[in-house]
């Protein structure tokens, strides 16, 4: 979108430049959307209602990812954790 659609909104109301309130937008825009992924991949329906109706321009999302959302666990740690163990020398039993 031109910058120019957001020229009558952004100097009128905000008194901002609108490539700025653009810029704004899509920094908001980015980090609700994986803060509103994660939580709704984890089932954490509180925190996606929450982040879904507040607008705080990506600081509660930014928090939420950094500090509340469940980790998930790395590749190496589950790879490890699906291969079976050895069997013990001499088990075999005869």
């Amino acid at each position: 979108m031109p910058p120019s659609l957001f020229q009558p909104f952004a100097r009128r109301m905000l008194g901002l430049p609108p490539d700025v309130l653009l810029l704004f937008i899509v920094w908001t825009l980015v980090w609700k959307g994986l803060a509103l992924w994660r939580a709704a991949r984890a089932g954490q329906s509180v925190w996606f209602i929450v982040m879904l109706i507040l607008n705080t321009g990506g600081l509660l999302e930014i928090i939420y990812l950094a500090f509340l959302a469940p980790r998930r666990p790395r590749p190496a740690d589950s790879a490890r954790s699906a291969v079976p163990a050895p069997p013990a020398a001499g088990g075999d039993g005869g």
